[in-house]
Order: C-alpha cells, then structure tokens, then sequence
C-alpha cells in the first residue's frame, strides 16, 4: 500500500514538473547583431562629411513596440522592451499573452528602413535581426530579420516562402531574400512588401498573410548580384525558392496549380533551361574577349553613326530598366495622364528652326538598349526572355480561369514597348466583364489605366528630342514660391539645363560638384541650372537639399514618379536633363558634364574657360 502511494505521488510530481516545463511562458526573446560595414570606394570631401555626421549606430537604443486601440478610439503605441547592442549583441525580453505582431526599431532614428515587424511568438520561439551599419554614407543603413521573417497572424491566409541555398557557392551568409508585388490604392501604383530576410547561410523563410492570389516578384541580393524569380502566392501557399547556378536562375518551385500552370510551365521549360545556358556560355565568352563600345563610349559620344547606335534593335522595357541599376521602377510611375501634344519629330518645332537636327543625340535608354543587344549574350537574353513572354500571352489570351489570365497580365504579359501591345487592351476589357466587379474595380481598371500611362510617358520620351519644344511647368522652390519654366525662367536666361533627381539616386548626387564647377564657370554669361526634385517626402528633398547647398534654382515636384511633370518629360530614370534655350527648345538630352560644357562655351558663344 505504501508503495502504491509512493508511485501515485510520484506520478503526480513528473506531471506537475512536466507542465511547469512546457506550459506556454508568455515570454519572447529577441537577439540582434549590429553589423558595421566598412566603405570600399573612396569618398569625396562632400561624402565624407556627410559620413562624419552619420549616427553612431552601435551606441543607440532598440525598442520593441506594438500599437493598440484604446477605450476613445484611439491609437496608442505600447512598448514592450527596450536594449542596447553591448559588444555588438543585443538581448530583449518580455511578454504578450498571444501571437503579436510588433515593431523593432532603432529609438530616435529619422531613416524609415532602421525598422522592421515580426509577429512575436509567446511559446518562445526566439527572433532575430540585424542593423547593418554603412560607412559609406551613400549606401543606405537598414534593419533586417535573419533567417525566419514571421509576418503571419492568420493561419486560414498565410503563405509560406522558403528559401533553400544548401547547394549554393557562393556566401549568403549577408545574402537578402524578399517578397514584392504590387497593389493599387485610390489608382496608384504601390509596392506590396511582404516580407524580407537576411539568408544568414544555407535557408530561410518568409511567411505573412494574402487574402487572394497574387502576382510577386520574390529577389535575392546576394551582395554581387540581384536575381529575381516571379512567383504566383495565395493562402496556403508554399513557395521553394533555388539558386540555379549553372543557369545563374532563382527558380520557384510550389505544389500550387496556380503557380504551376502560370511560373513553372515556362521557368522549368527545357527551352528557357537550355536558353539560360547559352546566355551564361555567351557571357563567359565575353569575359574571354573584351567588348568595345560600352555605354560610357556611347554616352560619351564613342560610337557616332554606326548602326547599331543610331538605330537601336526593339528590346522590350522591363530588359532595358533592368540594364539600368539607376532607372526608377516603372511600377512606380506616374498617375497624371500626360498632355504633351503628338508632335512630328522628323523637323524642328515651330520657334526651334535654328536647332540642328542633323546629328540627333540618342537618349541614355536607347544607348542601353542597343549597348545590350550589341552582344551575342544580350540577344540570347533577349530570347530568353521572350519565351516567358510569349508563354504568359498565350495563357492571358486562353487560360480558362479568368483569375490566372489576369495574373499573367500582372506578371508582365505585355510591355509598353511589345509591338502588339493593343492586345493588352483587348484583354483588360475581356476581364472586366469575366471578373467579379470588386475585383475589376481594384486590379483590373487600374492597372489598364496605369499601362496606357506607361504608353504614353514612353510616347513623351520619344517626342522630347532635340529640336522639339519642352512643356511648360511651374513647381515650389524651397521658400514655396511657385515658379514658371517659361515666364519666369527661360525668359531671364539664354541656356538652361533642367535637371531631374531624388534625394536617394546615388549618380545624381555624384554628379553634382561637376555641376557646380560648370555653373560657376557659365552662370554669369546667361546659364542657369534647374533642378527638379522627384522625392516622394517632402522632408527627404528639404534635408538633401540643404546638404547640396545648390547654387541655382531648386524645385520640387514631391510625388514620385506620380507628377504631371514627370510624365510630360517621359522621365523614367534619373539623372536625367535638358538642356534648353530662352524659347524652350531641346539643344540636347542627358549630357554628360564634359559634353554639357562643350554645349555652353558652343551655343553661348563666349570663350570657354
């Protein structure tokens, strides 16, 4: 009997020992590393002061926040914890009684990215991240999670990304994965993030909630390069993602019918495949025997006449922004419908007869367009890229759920620059009648709207060239004075160079001490500099602006690519600038500030200097 009560009591002390070890805490924990990375070009004194002014982020503090709906309706934000990085470690603890979804930020710091969310697990599954720290003042600092990004707080809508690098050869240990697509609100295009993580070695995950399926474009920035795969999510999705580095292709692979007929059909095709290994044969074949003609010689005015340059091969848009590490993502383009009239450029416009046109410059798009397509791997490219093309057309036109035909629309069935591009059209019609209405008013009308936007900004590109006449615009300087091109500048000088920028492209800002020494020298012989500003925050354009110091007319046109006078010069990258006379006609585009002096001391008919 005594031993009976012995084991009974033994029985329920392990139960109670048992249930003390895996009931659920409430706790979280977070780890984080600071990582510094060191600059590896060499700074101008402008950078340097810049970096010298930079935060040191190793002594700042990270906060644990989460934001709540108070009793009046209001919202508040809570802080769960707080730390600082001691020997460049950070631990953070506390507690929530359920899966909350909360922001890990650097207290006190003015830069949106020194942020990220993760859904904190109170079962104990820990959290990590990164705050990766540049010297170099142009490369921008960030906050990442490593290895697992938790975004999902609904089981019935989560999508699972995985990625699996185990057969890798190079270090991904620094390597970033991320999902992307896109979403319209009030009829703008807008990047859809949703989700981002530091590879930290051979795998990692992404998970995050969708109410329906969706067109993404999942990246992975190993450092040297920046592949990118699209893929088709939905809730109870899961998506495997694989460096191919024979082909050198991020491939996505799901059991997901959609996925399947819309990505893999064409991806995993033995054509693409064999077309991903010419391309790679042709770049190694390149490496072996060094091209002439570069951009920089076509920029540069290397490579006058010649065909190939003059009369560019058609290659479809998306190529040639890729081509172009500084062109602003067409997804963000503008909302305003240009009114840049239809004009003929084979003459001068009238008031511009004294413009030669005999020697036309080619525009920095088309250079880059011919430059690529000059080589045997940039044809094969091309190639490749027409087979998915030609498959997402075809189950556009045919698929027998409306849904997946306008998913391959979303996935880039057609580019502005397609010659039967009126097709498009043609089909965003067919689905607004197919479709569920609330689906066509939120996906399908806008995005028709947004490619005959594209149509015609790339229908401005064209037409502004020299010999034609600018449009007319008046924008705010910093004061907040309205200021007319036309009425107010063009008038009081004789030359004039409108310059477009943002705060965050890197060539711009190089390239404006080269134009500051070019002001110097011709400014007080009638030239003026107008710079235009395509920040998306007002406050990015003030705080850069007064970094610049600019000596000459400074205007912002905050909106993005989304401002009328974006689209009305066809900008779709930037820098980008004309250089105009007082009547407004275009003498040349995009000059580099070599030929941009040549200009002046030419046209303004004075010694240069």
């Amino acid at each position: 009997m005594r031993m009976t009560v012995f084991f009974v009591f033994l029985f329920f002390l392990s139960s109670a020992m048992f249930a003390n070890d895996y009931e659920p805490s409430n706790e979280f924990v977070i780890y984080g590393w600071y990582e510094h990375v060191e600059s590896q070009t060499e700074e101008d004194e402008s950078s340097t002061t810049k970096g010298a002014n930079k935060t040191d982020l190793s002594s700042t503090t990270i906060e644990i926040t989460y934001d709540i709906t108070n009793e009046l309706g209001e919202l508040e934000t809570v802080v769960l914890t707080s730390g600082s990085f001691v020997d460049r470690r950070v631990e953070l603890r506390g507690t929530v009684d359920t899966r909350t979804k909360a922001r890990i930020a650097v207290k006190g710091a003015s830069e949106e990215n020194l942020s990220t969310t993760a859904v904190l697990d109170p079962r104990g599954n820990a959290t990590y991240f990164s705050l990766v720290d540049h010297e170099d003042p142009h490369l921008s600092d960030y906050l990442i999670l490593r290895a697992r990004s938790t975004q999902s707080l609904d089981s019935n809508k989560r999508f699972l990304v995985f990625g699996m690098f185990g057969d890798a050869l190079v270090d991904l240990r620094s390597a970033i994965l991320d999902v992307r697509g896109t979403q319209f609100v009030d009829g703008t295009m807008n990047t859809l993030n949703l989700g981002a993580v530091m590879v930290d070695g051979m795998r990692c995950s992404i998970d995050g909630d969708i109410d329906e399926p969706h067109a993404v474009t999942i990246y992975l920035d190993t450092g040297n390069e920046y592949l990118s795969t699209p893929a088709v999510i939905e809730p109870g999705s899961e998506i495997t993602v694989r460096l191919d580095q024979s082909k050198n292709l991020l491939i996505a692979h799901s059991d997901s019918s959609r996925h399947k007929i819309l990505v893999e059909s064409w991806q995993q095709s033995e054509e693409y495949l064999d077309k991903a290994g010419e391309v790679i044969a042709a770049k190694a074949d390149m490496t072996l025997k060094p091209q002439s003609g570069t951009v920089a010689d076509l920029v540069m005015g290397k490579m006058k006449g010649g065909d190939s340059a003059s009369k560019p091969p058609e290659t479809n848009d998306v190529d040639a922004k890729s081509a172009d590490s500084h062109t602003l993502r067409n997804e963000e383009s503008t909302q305003q419908t240009a009114n840049t009239p239809n004009i003929s450029t084979s003459r001068p416009a009238v008031g511009c007869e004294h413009v030669s046109i005999d020697d036309v410059q080619i525009s920095i798009r088309d250079l880059i367009r011919a430059n690529s397509m000059r080589s045997t791997a940039g044809r094969l490219r091309q190639e490749q890229y027409q087979i998915k093309k030609d498959a997402l057309q075809n189950l556009a036109k045919n698929a027998d759920d409306p849904l997946d035909a306008l998913l391959a629309m979303e996935l880039g069935a057609y580019g502005v620059n397609d010659t039967n591009r009126d097709e498009a059209f043609l089909i965003f019609d067919k689905l607004g009648k197919e479709l569920d209405s609330d689906l066509v008013v939120r996906r399908v009308e806008p995005r028709r709207e947004h490619f005959a936007r594209n149509i015609a900004i790339e229908a401005n590109e064209e037409s502004l060239v020299q010999g034609q006449k600018v449009p007319d615009f008046k924008l705010t300087n910093m004061e907040g004075t309205d200021m007319s091109l036309y009425s107010d500048i063009l008038k009081e000088n004789e030359l004039v160079l409108i310059d477009f920028w943002a705060s965050w492209c890197t060539p711009c800002i190089t390239m404006f001490p080269h134009l500051k020494s070019i002001y110097a020298d011709y400014n007080e012989k009638g030239f003026e500099i107008v710079s235009v500003s395509l920040d998306s925050v007002v406050l990015d354009w003030r705080e850069s602006s007064e970094e610049q110091k600019f000596p000459w007319i400074n205007l912002g046109e905050i909106r993005g690519m989304k401002g009328p006078t974006a689209v009305n010069y066809g900008v779709q990258f930037i820098p980008k600038s004309f250089l105009v006379d007082e009547n407004g006609c275009i003498l040349k585009k995009d000059l580099h500030p070599e030929l941009l002096k040549e200009s002046l001391g030419a046209n303004l008919q004075t010694d240069s200097p």
